[in-house]
């Protein structure tokens, strides 16, 4: 009989600590993130990769949080900054997948596809100004920064490579390239765009 009711208990926990993973994926606490070494990514899906950036950046850490409750965001920075804190270069690298209880798919519209590794990606070169939007995954990425005693300047360059992990279009990879900028400097695009590829290195794993 205490056999018995000690398997019992085992089903339960197990069912439970099951119940409780799902939930905590789907609400966006599961604090468990992918694996960094150094300054490599390992991905073991969406995509299976591992992502390297080159040298000359650190590595701060990484969050979760649902997005806009629609969809699963998983972030990491490395970045290259000052001893004050102030943040020169910045790449920020986030998976990010729809909920099951939505139909959504991610459109990107941009003609520059570019070939970093194994992987096509959409490119596009934002300059944005202002504030972010509340709830945005940029307003989560410089609450993060501001926690780790970093800044942000106001102005800066991003160029945003994203690429779709599969047929479905509901999940995918976006890197994020910033590069802060002194008052009256102008924007490379093509330049741009290259520093951000030059600094990556992804191959399947």
């Amino acid at each position: 009989m205490l056999s018995e009711s000690l398997r019992t208990l085992a089903i339960v926990v197990a069912a439970s600590g099951a119940l409780r993973s799902a939930t905590l994926t789907q609400s966006g606490k599961d604090t468990a993130l992918r694996h960094v070494e150094g300054r490599s990514i390992v991905s073991p899906s969406q995509p299976r990769a591992t992502i390297e950036v080159g040298e000359g950046f650190r590595y701060v850490g990484g969050q979760r949080f649902v997005l806009y409750g629609v969809a699963n965001a998983e972030q990491h920075f490395f970045v290259d900054a000052a001893a004050d804190g102030t943040v020169a270069r910045l790449y920020w690298i986030q998976f990010e997948g729809y909920l099951p209880d939505n139909d959504h798919q991610y459109r990107y519209a941009s003609p520059d596809v570019r070939r970093i590794g194994p992987f096509d990606f959409f490119v596009d070169v934002l300059t944005p100004s202002g504030p972010p939007r509340p709830n945005s995954d940029s307003a989560h990425t410089r609450e993060f920064m501001e926690q780790h005693g970093l800044k942000l300047g106001e102005r800066g360059a991003t160029v945003r490579f994203v690429h779709l992990t599969d047929a479905t279009k509901r999940n995918e990879l976006m890197i994020i390239y910033r590069e802060t900028l002194d008052a009256g400097r102008p924007v490379d695009s093509d330049a741009l765009i290259s520093r951000g590829i030059s600094g990556l290195r992804i191959r399947p794993s």
